[in-house]
């Protein structure tokens, strides 16, 4: 399509831009939200959200429909670019998680088939011990973690309570 043209920016004393862009014929359409724009161009670009519905958060040209890009956050030696908080209240096996659905049959019905979480260990208040787990889901099964790795350093693959350094079930 052509170039996109301005339908609208919508700006706060150069501060914060909202800006819809279309090329008129649907091939290039995007809204995105910036800082320090006057127009169409300029400032900085902070997400965008293409009429494909993909999302870029840092970048103008998200290739897929979330790219984060950006530079790492740093503490300690864990460097960072998305960081995911679960609120309820603090237990035994709370924390966030990832989980990958793919379609399961020709009607094209969504299931979770894998995941990934993170997890308090305990239910110690005060206490920062946690866990990984990866889990996958068996033909009429549920869900089940299939590798955890403690804050002890203990693996575990077919079990969620590893007793040695490496534990295999």
């Amino acid at each position: 399509g052509a170039a996109p043209t301005t339908n609208g920016v919508l700006n706060s004393t150069n501060i914060l831009a909202l800006n819809i862009a279309s090329d008129n014929d649907g091939t290039a359409s995007y809204f995105s939200v910036g800082t320090n724009r006057t127009s169409a161009s300029g400032g900085t670009e902070l997400i965008r959200i293409q009429e494909d519905g993909n999302v870029g958060i840092g970048t103008a040209s998200p290739g897929q429909k979330l790219v984060v890009q950006g530079t790492a956050g740093v503490n300690n030696d864990r460097r960072t670019l998305v960081d995911l908080y679960d609120d309820t209240a603090f237990g035994a096996g709370v924390g966030p998680g990832i989980t990958f659905f793919a379609k399961h049959n020709s009607g094209g019905s969504f299931d979770n088939m894998a995941y990934i979480k993170g997890y308090k260990e305990n239910a110690t208040d005060g206490n920062t011990s946690g866990a990984l787990a990866l889990g996958t889901r068996a033909n009429g099964g549920n869900p089940t973690d299939r590798l955890t790795i403690l804050s002890s350093g203990n693996v575990g693959i077919g079990t969620t309570s590893p007793g040695a350094v490496l534990d295999v079930v």
